[in-house]
């Protein structure tokens, strides 16, 4: 029997309590249908809202569902590389805690590192005509960011995605 492929999820935390409740089944289910084995690892600010500990509460049995509180230390970028420094998988995946869409872009994006032979993998919330926000303001700036990034010679549409997959032995942590 062949071995399943291990890849390791990750979600920066903060106040986000009710929507990783939510998205964690959803990423487990979409990961299934997929065909790979897994970990999901919560990197939790120390949230108000306890976070962290109403994941630890409700995945106290499941070995897969990893939670790091971190106390000391905040933000996004840190969150980031915490995840990717205690993610064992081959590859690594960042999918934002407030995404409550439907799976499908998770599903799009198992499904393409599954089958084609790239190293790194984005998402892009403008590509196509469903992409964007609903704040308008966030919307038109981020838009504005990433024309000026595409100028400076930057390929991405959407270089602040907050959802992307790449393979861990590309990375120099």
């Amino acid at each position: 029997m062949k071995k399943l492929v291990k890849i390791s999820l990750y979600f920066p935390t903060y106040n986000e309590r009710d929507n990783i409740l939510k998205v964690i089944p959803m990423a487990i289910s979409a990961i299934k249908r997929v065909g790979f084995d897994y970990e999901i690892i919560i990197v939790d600010d120390n949230s108000p809202d306890k976070t962290a500990g109403a994941v630890k509460k409700l995945y106290k049995t499941d070995k897969k569902i990893i939670v790091i509180k971190r106390i000391n230390e905040r933000g996004y970028a840190t969150a980031v590389r915490k995840g990717i420094e205690n993610a064992s998988g081959d590859w690594i995946g960042s999918f934002d805690a407030d995404y409550l869409g439907p799976s499908t872009p998770l599903d799009l994006m198992l499904k393409d590192i599954k089958t084609r032979r790239g190293n790194f993998l984005v998402a892009s919330r403008y590509v196509g005509m469903s992409g964007g926000m609903e704040a308008s303001f966030r919307n038109t700036m981020s838009y504005l960011f990433n024309q000026f990034m595409k100028l400076l010679g930057y390929p991405l549409s959407d270089n602040m995605s907050g959802f992307f997959w790449l393979k861990k032995n590309y990375l120099k942590i």
